[in-house]
Parts: structure tokens; C-alpha cells; sequence
């Protein structure tokens, strides 16, 4: 498996010194360094060849440092390279004044003036944005905004650095004035804020510069992964379905019934040996075409601790409505027999009085989205947004193994953080989170003791069946059932 870093945006910063010190060589050395990498990716991509009219857009901080010492190189190469300076000089930081002092003809805007110095008779086919990087943390006003507001209104070819401005490089989330990139030349490590949330409609296609800038410490292992087929072990010829698992899906109030029987299809279609589910009391058992599936309405919650013994992983909460205390002591004792368990929608409800409990959670797994992880500390969607990563910490640090589920979904396991870029509008239907869940149920039973690696196999199982379903299916038009039936598309069986 590949990994690549990503480091937060405290961590770059210390990596960038470290890098540094490690190189001998001092910030504008590395200015240059990068732009010269900026330089051979424009060209690789073929960009030189069309001999192109250049904007460069270059701010303040070292992101702008950047830009203009890009600007010098494709000066060498391109008959028209407009170089545009925003910014009071007099505190920019010191590898921007160097870099001015290196370039000529650069069109000079103060923070107080408009865009009209910005020359109106040339017709540009790229743009360069480097107006700001990773530590832009609110949204833009003035000029810098309107700077946005002109590249976007271009209609041309638009390449950030590093992020593109007015993205959070912390979390992803876009401010209401932010660059819609093609492209973005990322300066490696990774930022998490180029995977999550809003930055994947803004970055276009992604091209790691790697310029020798190495972690110098972390405290939280973070990586991202590229997408590859799930691995299922081959099964031996003498075996039984005990070998493979027994999964307990909990859930399916009435009205609701849907959710149980898809987390249960998922499990047992990826590779789970005997799969029951035991209904809410209120649930109608409604005909249902996979008679494979054990299907059991409980009267009464005590029923379902009879059904645990044997189960080796359970599936709680999927459809099971906030109604019924009792399913709060159930969800107790399911830990407190120390079996595996998958925490899913209205199950988090169930989950959340046990919070900060002297419960063991290390065997727990849950997979919310946004608005479930907010649930879980009392605060808004909006508030969660902002920071996901601390609340998904605050879990982990109980022992809790996260996945959030989102465009990129993100695996949090102790001090563990795994980055997998899904980008599936499709999956925004219900069910699908169902879907995964019964998934995950199969390949904890597979790896049980590396939890991290399960959720990923998982994830991309779902990916590649969901993938493999666009070659056929319009994305707004895939059900999950549709996902459950080409499981077998995004499997790698080993010999």
C-alpha cells in the first residue's frame, strides 16, 4: 500500500524549517528550489508547447514568493508573462522582496487600490493564482477579492499553487470568494484541507511538487491513499460458513426496514458467512428477495441478547429510529461483551451517553457523516465543519475507531489518520452508508485486530463497485442495491 504524507498546517510550517536547516540553505533558496519544480510540472503537462499568454496573480506571504519565481522562469521560455504584485511591500515577507527585486516589468497593486493597473489589452490563456497559500484562515475583502473575483470571470485556464486561494488549507471548507482552479501544483506534503469538504470542486486535477520538504514531527501518522481493489482471501476448500462470520445487523424500525436488509445484502454479498437481522419490534417484514438472510422481529429488545452469542460482528443502529431507550442498554452490553461492533446512523444516538464511560471502545467502530459527528457533541453542523479533525481526535482518544464518511472519507484509528478520496456524488443517496457498513462487518471479521486496514478495504470495495456501476448508470440515477450487485467488480482475490 502507498502512502503519502499529509501534514497539518502547524506541521508544514515546522517541516519547512526543518527542511531548511537540513538543506543548508535559507527561504528564498527554497523559493527558488520550488519554483523550479513549478516550472518542470507546467512543462511536462505540455503547457510551454502552445506558447501561452501568462498571468501571474502574486500575494504577500511565500505563497506569492512562489509565484513570482515562477513567473521568472516561464519569463525565459514565453513571449508574454503579465506579473501582477498585490500587497503592501513594505510587509511582505522577506522571500517576496527578494523576489520582486529579481523581476522586472511587475505590475505593483497596493492593498488600497483597485485592479485597474492590471493591463486590459492582453487576452490570456493561463493564469497563475498565488495570491495566497495554506495560511489563509478568513475570508477575502478588497482587492484580494476582487483579484479572485477577476481570475474566476477570465474564462481561462486558472493553475494554483499549493491550494487554491480561499481554500482552507485546515479543513477544506470554501470561503465565499475562492479561485476555481484546473489545476493545482500541491508543494508536498499533502494539507488535509486539500481533500475534504468543499477543496475537491475547487482544485481541479492534482500534481504533487515534491522539493525534499520531509515531516519533521508528527503527532498524528497521516496519509492519503490512491484507490485499489479490496483484497479478499481465498477461501479454502474444506471450510464452513462459521469461517467467514456471523453478522447481527440491529436495526429497521417501521417505516425504516430498508436500511437493516441493505447493510445485511452488503455483508453477505461481499463475503460474510451467515448474516442475521434483528428487526425493531415496530418493523413490518415486508417481503424481501434474499431469502439467504436470517430475518427476526424481536418483541422485545431482551430477545436480542439471545441472538449475541455466537455473532462475531454486529451491525448496530442502521434504520433503528431515537425511540426506544432500551436499545441504549443493549448497545452497553454489546460492548461490554467485547464483541466487534459498527456504530452507524441512529446507533450514535444510542452511543452517545457512553461516551467518556470507562466502557471499552477499542472493539467500536462508527461511521458518521458530518451531521451525525455534530450529534454526537451537541453542536451544529457548522461548528463540526470548521474543525473535524479535533472532534474525530476527542473519539479516538476514548478509543473509538472513526469513519467519516464524506467526498474524501477519512480512517482515524488511535494516532492513525488514513486520507482515501473517493469524489462519488452518486453515493449521496440513501442507503449508501448502509451499504457500507455491512461491508466493514465482513472485512473486521477478515482482519479483526488491524481495524484501520478493514475500514479501508471496505472503502474501497464500495468505490470500485460504485465506479464500476458509472460505466453502465447515470450517478444520480445508482441505487445502492446496484452498488451490493457489483461488489464482485472491485475485488482482488488472492491465490
Amino acid at each position: 500500500m502507498t502512502h503519502q504524507t499529509v501534514l497539518s498546517v502547524d506541521d508544514v510550517t515546522q517541516a519547512d524549517q526543518a527542511t531548511l536547516k537540513r538543506l543548508d540553505i535559507d527561504a528564498f533558496m527554497l523559493v527558488d528550489r520550488v519554483a523550479k519544480a513549478l516550472f518542470e510540472q507546467f512543462k511536462q503537462l505540455g503547457h510551454l508547447k502552445q506558447k501561452p499568454n501568462v498571468l501571474v496573480m502574486a500575494g504577500p506571504g511565500n505563497n506569492g514568493a512562489d509565484g513570482l519565481m515562477f513567473a521568472h522562469y516561464l519569463k525565459q521560455h514565453l513571449p508574454v508573462v503579465t506579473t501582477v504584485f498585490i500587497g503592501d511591500e513594505t510587509h511582505a515577507s522577506p522571500p517576496v522582496k527578494q523576489a520582486l527585486k529579481t523581476l522586472d516589468d511587475v505590475v505593483k497593486i497596493d492593498p488600497t487600490q483597485t485592479l485597474k493597473a492590471i493591463p486590459k489589452q492582453l487576452t490570456h490563456e493561463i493564469v497563475i493564482d498565488a495570491l495566497f497559500g495554506i495560511h489563509l484562515n478568513r475570508p477575502l475583502d478588497g482587492v484580494y477579492q476582487a483579484a479572485v473575483n477577476h481570475i474566476n470571470a477570465l474564462n481561462c485556464h486558472v493553475i494554483s499553487i499549493d491550494i487554491p486561494t480561499g481554500v482552507n488549507a485546515s479543513n477544506g471548507l470554501a470561503y465565499p470568494d475562492t479561485i476555481k482552479a484546473d489545476e493545482t501544483y500541491v508543494i508536498y506534503p499533502y494539507k488535509p484541507g486539500t481533500f475534504m469538504q468543499d477543496a475537491p470542486d475547487y482544485h481541479g486535477n492534482i500534481y504533487a511538487i515534491d522539493v525534499g520538504i520531509k515531516p519533521h514531527q508528527q503527532t498524528v501518522f497521516q496519509t492519503v491513499l490512491p484507490l485499489h481493489k479490496a483484497t479478499l482471501k481465498k477461501r479454502r476448500l474444506n471450510t464452513h460458513k462459521y469461517d467467514y462470520g456471523m453478522a447481527l445487523i440491529i436495526g429497521g424500525h417501521k417505516g425504516m426496514e430498508g436500511a437493516p436488509y441493505l447493510s445485511a445484502k452488503a455483508a453477505l454479498s461481499s463475503g460474510t458467512g451467515l448474516v442475521k437481522i434483528a428487526y425493531d419490534s415496530t418493523a413490518k417484514l415486508i417481503p424481501i428477495s434474499t431469502p439467504e438472510i436470517q430475518k427476526h422481529r424481536t418483541n422485545d429488545v431482551e430477545e436480542v441478547y439471545h441472538m449475541l452469542q455466537k455473532v462475531d460482528v454486529i451491525v448496530f443502529g442502521v434504520g433503528l429510529s431515537r425511540e426506544n431507550d432500551d436499545y441504549k442498554a443493549l448497545l452497553k452490553h454489546c460492548i461490554q461483551l467485547k464483541k466487534h461492533i459498527i456504530v452507524d446512523a441512529d446507533g450514535l444516538h444510542y452511543l452517545k451517553p457512553w461516551l467518556h464511560s470507562t466502557l471499552d471502545m477499542s472493539r467500536v467502530v462508527i461511521t458518521p457523516h458530518m451531521g451525525e459527528l455534530a450529534h454526537l457533541f451537541d453542536v451544529s453542523s457548522k461548528t463540526v465543519k470548521t474543525d473535524p479533525l479535533n472532534y474525530m481526535k476527542q473519539l479516538t482518544d476514548q478509543g473509538l475507531t472513526v469513519l467519516l464518511k464524506g467526498v474524501t472519507n477519512i480512517i482515524a484509528h488511535q494516532n492513525q489518520r488514513y486520507y482515501i478520496p473517493v469524489k462519488l456524488p452518486a453515493l449521496a443517496k440513501a442507503g449508501s452508508g448502509d451499504v457500507l457498513s455491512g461491508i466493514v462487518a465482513t472485512f473486521i471479521k477478515q482482519t479483526p485486530h488491524d481495524l484501520p486496514h478493514a475500514l479501508i478495504q471496505a472503502v474501497m470495495l464500495q468505490t470500485h463497485a460504485t465506479k464500476h456501476v458509472l460505466k453502465t448508470k447515470h450517478e444520480a440515477t445508482i441505487l445502492p442495491t446496484d452498488i451490493i450487485n457489483a461488489l464482485s467488480s472491485g475485488l482482488n482475490v488472492l491465490k
